[in-house]
């Protein structure tokens, strides 16, 4: 049950909680048949489809679900970097948002999208940012943003960028 079309066809009909489930079922079965390479890739999706289960999906751009289950690679790396901390709807809002705007961005440097996505799933804490991080200054005292990350990766494509 690894293709994106097939997935989210039996997600539109039976949900993503019973997805999660079948595909759990697949990786529990490949790990008793001792597939165990195609386990561990079973138990990526696992992750990744119960995240989407725990939010509102049709508040998310099928395309972009689409795009991110046709990537094995990036399905893996986002079972990898979500934690038990993590906001699920902030994480796919985020992503939304970086593929609405760019969406060959999230292509191209879906590394990147990710890591923004997980590590600004959150308001930033209060005493921010610490010392230690590299980005406080005493020219620069402000939380880089996601948002400002993109900005400083693509100035010149950004049409509201302004020079210091």
């Amino acid at each position: 049950m690894l293709c994106a079309t097939q997935t989210l066809s039996f997600a539109s009909e039976s949900g993503w909680h019973a997805t999660s489930e079948k595909i759990e079922d697949s990786c529990v079965q490949n790990y008793i048949n001792r597939n165990y390479e195609k386990a561990r890739l079973l138990q990526s999706y696992v992750i990744f489809s119960k995240w989407v289960a725990a939010i509102d999906a049709s508040a998310i751009d099928p395309n972009l679900i689409a795009k991110l289950l046709s990537n094995a690679e990036f399905v893996t790396q986002f079972a990898q970097a979500i934690g038990p901390t993590d906001q699920p709807a902030n994480v796919f809002a985020l992503l939304s948002k970086i593929y609405c705007y760019d969406a060959e961005f999230l292509v191209h440097y879906r590394k990147l999208a990710l890591a923004i996505a997980v590590v600004h799933d959150e308001s930033p804490p209060e005493r921010r940012p610490h010392g230690q991080t590299g980005i406080a200054n005493e020219r620069n005292l402000d939380f880089i943003s996601g948002v400002n990350v993109l900005r400083f990766r693509f100035i010149g494509r950004f049409p509201y960028h302004r020079s210091n």
